[in-house]
């Protein structure tokens, strides 16, 4: 007595196993690229959150330090020294507390930089910040 056996085609089994790699291939990148997204925007965002955290100190303190000086300095200084205490004000001022994509934030605190240092050579002071992680 003869039994027949339905065989798969040896095609078919070789077919299967070749797209199996590639099936395996393309889901593992797809798993690969959604966690790489999400892990990135995490990282992107404490990124984000702790530079900006340590630029707003920074634009603080130069608001700060010209509001001192420019109330305890008054008629002690130069009206140059005064000038560029009211330049270095109104520029940590201007940065914007949010986020504004019209507003080039870095440029803005450049130039409160070198006000901040000018203003540091006019009072014979070290332009050196208090806490050395702003700089």
């Amino acid at each position: 007595m003869h039994h027949s056996i339905d065989a798969p085609d040896i095609n078919d089994v070789f077919d299967s196993l070749a797209t199996a790699e590639e099936t395996i291939s393309e889901k593992s990148f797809d798993e690969g690229r959604a966690k790489g997204e999400v892990d990135g925007r995490l990282e992107g965002y404490h990124l984000g959150f702790h530079r900006g955290a340590e630029i707003g100190s920074e634009v603080g303190y130069y608001c700060g330090f010209a509001d001192f000086y420019l109330k305890f300095g008054a008629g002690k200084l130069s009206t140059k020294t005064t000038g560029e205490l009211n330049r270095l004000k109104q520029l940590a001022e201007s940065v914007p507390k949010m986020n504004d994509p019209n507003v080039d934030i870095l440029s803005l605190v450049e130039q409160c930089r070198a006000s901040f240092k000018k203003v540091c050579v006019h009072l014979k002071i070290s332009p050196r910040l208090p806490n050395p992680a702003i700089e």
